[in-house]
């Protein structure tokens, strides 16, 4: 869902030649699969695009390809830590929580809808994040 919102704010910003977006999870089980159906369903409604996205597993090279990575919760945040220190490599990228782009943000993390069926929260969570994230990107690299 992230990927999808964040590629279209990119594109409606006429950043699409700038910004690279990609996605991928720590574990493999679905692997090469679209998004979930809540996914697709909530996207429609609000006109986002996914075509072509399929879910994949972070690569090592995934850690020295991006400027930038960004995680949803705490424990994604420490296992790319811990896959970045143990890469060893001295260039690290920007490594942050999504929600901490977020000024007084009232959650701290973007929770996994497919527990629970909030879809709908989580779109907001990342809407409002996603346009944090674009505004710093905005900021830092004077976009």
């Amino acid at each position: 869902m992230a990927e999808a919102l964040m590629r279209h704010k990119v594109l409606n910003a006429g950043l699409a030649d700038k910004i690279h977006i990609d996605s991928a999870g720590l574990g493999d089980w679905h692997a090469g699969e679209p998004p979930h159906r809540g996914t697709r369903q909530i996207l429609d409604t609000n006109g986002i695009k996914y075509d072509g996205q399929r879910a994949r597993q972070i690569e090592t090279s995934d850690l020295t390809m991006f400027d930038y990575i960004i995680t949803m919760d705490h424990a994604n945040f420490e296992r790319v830590e811990a896959l970045l220190i143990s890469n060893n490599d001295s260039e690290w990228p920007v490594l942050r929580p999504m929600m901490s782009f977020v000024e007084n943000p009232f959650e701290d993390i973007v929770p996994d809808p497919y527990y629970d069926g909030r879809y709908s929260y989580v779109y907001e969570l990342l809407d409002t994040a996603c346009d944090a994230l674009m505004q710093s990107l905005k900021n830092e690299h004077g976009l």
